[in-house]
């Protein structure tokens, strides 16, 4: 990882991980939570104008549907990863970093990718 503000470097270990394809539509969004909190309507459109915290109860109502243990527990104002949680989660940036650099070891996201998974 790299960080320009600092002109920091290190090395951040990441397990193996799933990451869906496609960005989560409104429709599926709205199915899951029964909302439509987007501004730019329409059912293939990525869902948007969701905070945080709209996204961890997202996953964890997505995990349920799906019979998955949630990998999120809200407590007082504040959501924590449950270790034991196996369901639909949010990528660390670390894992963020990873997916969108798609094996390149260039700056900056984006640049000469090849995806090919």
């Amino acid at each position: 990882m790299r960080d320009d503000r600092t002109k920091r470097q290190w090395s951040q270990g990441i397990d193996r991980f799933l990451l869906g394809r496609f960005p989560v539509t409104q429709s599926l969004y709205g199915q899951v939570m029964g909302q439509y909190p987007s501004g730019f309507t329409g059912e293939r459109k990525p869902v948007e104008s969701v905070s945080w915290s709209d996204a961890v109860a997202f996953c964890n109502a997505l995990s349920k549907r799906h019979g998955l243990r949630e990998c999120y527990i809200q407590g007082d104002g504040s959501w924590d990863l449950d270790p034991r949680g196996h369901g639909y989660r949010l990528p660390t940036e670390a894992e963020w970093q990873y997916a969108c650099q798609t094996g390149t070891s260039a700056l900056r996201y984006g640049e000469l990718v090849d995806i090919s998974w």
